[in-house]
This record gives C-alpha cells, structure tokens and sequence, in this order.
C-alpha cells in the first residue's frame, strides 16, 4: 500500500513539473503582412507593428500566458509558413472552403466583402466579371481574392499578375500596367491613406454580392491543442470583461 501511495506521489510530481516545463517553454512565432487596419507594418522596422488584429492577438496572448514573436513578411511567405511550421499563428486570414482543413480557426475578427478596383480615368463599372476577356487583374498568389475569382470566374493565368503587396497591387493599377485590383473598401480606405493616395483615383468596377469574407486569426495544424485551447479560453474571457470591445472601439468607432 505504502509502495503505490509513493508510486502515486511520484506520478503527479512529475505530471505537475512537466506541465510547469510545458508552460514556460510554449512559445508562438506569428507570421503576418501589411494590411490595414488589422497589420499596420511600417516602413521603419524599429516602429512596432501595429493594427486592430495585433492588439487582439497581443491581450490574448496576455491573458494566456504565452510567449511569441511576431515577424513581418509577403503575403505568400507568411501562408507557406503557416502551413509548414509547427506553433505558427497567421495574422490574419480570411476563411474559405479551400482553406478549412489546412488551418486550425481561433478567433474571428471580422466580417467583409470584397469588390474589383480600377483606375478612374481608367475604367467604368461592369454588370458581370464575364465581361472581362484580355484584362489584368493584380493579385497576390494563394489570396483568398485569388481563389474567388477562379470560383466565379472563367478567368485564366492570362489575366493575372501577381504582386507582392496590395501596395503593388494599386501602384500596378495607377501606373496602367493592370487594369484592375481585388479589396474590401474598409481595408483598401486605410491603405490609401497610408500611402497618401487620394480616395477619387481609385473606383468601384464591381462587387460581389455573394460572397461575404470572414477574417480570422488562424494556426499551422501542428500548433498544439494546449496552446489552441489557452488561447480560445483566453479570448473568451476578455470578450466577457469587455476588452475586445474597447480595441474594437479604437480601431472602428468613428
């Protein structure tokens, strides 16, 4: 009796040292691109990253206990790494059919829809994306806008460049080396501000009705369950104190 009461002992000091190990030792990387207003990445590197879904992930993590660094980087590097590394969060990402199963979803931050852009001198408005034949649309490679168009559209690689940035994207456009861009205009408003961009250059081609986007903040499969699990737990609980809602009356309430 006294062995297995030692025995017991034993086990639970060690279950209770390896998940203090556990804990101290968990750490995030987070992969992430310039898009306003969730990632503000600004030209200089010694300015933090700054952005509505930052500051979410930031008072999560907080609230969880967990390590992380943040790196900025192009839109495709930060989704190849995503789903290669393991304890990767990507900030931030929209969810769509052909990405459900590649990621692990946490936290959803917002909703959105997206439209065609084009120069105004440039362009007028179209009835139906099938009225495009020979011109071309400025896209990151593996963007959710990307994956859409190929989804409604008969569009094929002949109709795209692919861009690093949505920066890219607008300068391709304003310069008339592509005729038109895929955003949502809250994103879009915040990315010609920062760029000192006037609103009126760029205009409306079309909008998908159809098709509302959802932004999230996402993991790599291989990020563990206990990290998953904090972080989900933890961002409930700010939900409940109120803190979600003050970021999200910093960034969003006129």
């Amino acid at each position: 009796m006294l062995r297995l009461l030692v025995l017991f002992i034993s086990i639970s000091l060690y279950l209770l040292f390896s998940e203090n190990v556990s804990a101290r030792n968990e750490s995030l990387m987070v992969v992430t691109e310039h898009m306003p207003p969730f990632q503000i990445i600004d030209d200089n590197p010694k300015r933090p990253i700054e952005g509505y879904s930052v500051d979410i992930l930031r008072t999560t993590l907080k609230q969880a206990h967990i390590d992380y660094s943040i790196m900025p980087m192009t839109w495709e590097r930060a989704y190849s790494l995503g789903q290669k590394k393991p304890n990767t969060i990507i900030l931030s990402m929209v969810r769509k059919p052909e990405r459900e199963k590649m990621f692990h979803w946490l936290i959803k931050l917002s909703k959105t829809k997206s439209s065609l852009w084009g120069y105004q001198s440039d362009q007028q408005p179209l009835t139906s994306l099938n009225e495009i034949t020979d011109e071309i649309i400025a896209v990151s490679r593996n963007d959710h806008h990307q994956l859409m168009l190929k989804k409604y559209t008969n569009l094929t690689e002949k109709n795209f460049i692919y861009t690093r940035s949505k920066e890219q994207a607008i300068a391709l456009v304003t310069k008339h080396r592509a005729q038109y861009f895929l955003g949502n205009e809250l994103i879009l408003n915040w990315r010609l501000k920062l760029a000192q961009l006037e609103r009126t250059d760029i205009v409306k081609i079309f909008e998908f009705p159809q098709v509302e986007n959802e932004i999230y903040i996402a993991a790599s499969l291989e990020t563990s369950p206990r990290i998953r699990n904090k972080i989900k737990k933890a961002y409930a609980k700010l939900q409940v104190n109120g803190e979600i809602k003050t970021i999200a009356d910093k960034w969003f309430k006129p």
